[in-house]
């Protein structure tokens, strides 16, 4: 692959990987580094990116796998709400946020990997099925499979939790 081809092909693809990055590093600064180091290793094997059968899904995992290192070296962080709001109800509301995000994470811990990393492409990286389906080298049928049980895992295992809390009351 020539430079030509790597403008072409693979530079676009940024507004692809950005957001799987911030997302998993709670951070646009790391996010925006670690796209740059993703894109420097890219460039260096830049000869394996024409002989790969699928260098959407190559690219994508290959961020998400830099993310995973890097989250490796940091100490774990809390995922954070933008606490601009002072008004009591919205802070009631940030407040409910984060326990309810906390909650699936905790959830999506015991899905399997598959469903982890369909429901995140989808619903936290707004990518589309057939998109999904091409970088995981599934059908699109397997993933709108994978995506439904995995939200339905999630929704009644929060059901299980609020159920559980509003009775303790």
């Amino acid at each position: 692959m020539d430079t030509k081809q790597f403008q072409q092909q693979i530079l676009p693809l940024t507004d692809r990987i950005f957001p799987l990055a911030r997302r998993l590093l709670g951070n646009a600064c790391d996010a925006e580094d670690l796209v740059q180091e993703v894109l420097l290793k890219l460039w260096d094997n830049r000869d394996k990116l024409d002989h790969h059968e699928n260098p959407i899904g190559y690219i994508l995992f290959t961020t998400r796998n830099a993310c995973l290192d890097k989250l490796k070296k940091k100490k774990p962080k809390r995922m954070s709400v933008n606490m601009s709001y002072h008004t009591s109800q919205n802070i009631a509301k940030v407040y409910e946020d984060n326990e309810a995000v906390a909650i699936i994470q905790r959830i999506m811990v015991d899905l399997s990997e598959q469903q982890r990393t369909v429901i995140e492409l989808r619903d936290f990286d707004g990518f589309e099925l057939v998109e999904i389906a091409e970088s995981m080298q599934l059908e699109v049928s397997y993933v709108r499979v994978l995506l439904s049980r995995a939200r339905k895992i999630i929704r009644e295992k929060m059901i299980k939790i609020y159920d559980y809390e509003r009775r303790k009351i």
